[in-house]
């Protein structure tokens, strides 16, 4: 049984609140996202109902950048700038665990 955590950020209060599901999600079901008094819940739908596009829209992870620039290939601007994001991050988050220590 896989547990979801979904964060949403409450339109009229921006406080953000966390969604937890405890089962998997299946089409059909709907996804407790919605925030508004008069609104719906979106439904899960087959995956040919979304655009081809859609599932092509996966960002390189840090390793993937490295592989990459290490290899020899010339990474893109927008490559680039993520690398340098991701690489940031991580140094962000290992001097914030080192800290707590």
């Amino acid at each position: 049984m896989a547990q979801v955590m979904l964060r949403a950020l409450h339109a009229s209060t921006r406080k953000s609140f966390t969604v937890q599901l405890t089962r998997g999600l299946a089409i059909g079901d709907p996804v407790p996202v919605n925030f508004k008094k008069t609104g719906e819940d979106p439904v899960i739908k087959e995956d040919s109902a979304y655009p081809s596009w859609l599932w092509e829209m996966t960002l390189p992870s840090l390793g993937e950048l490295q592989a990459k620039d290490s290899n020899g290939q010339e990474l893109t601007p927008k490559e680039t700038r993520r690398l340098f994001q991701l690489k940031s991050t991580a140094k962000i988050k290992e001097n914030n665990e080192l800290s707590r220590s």
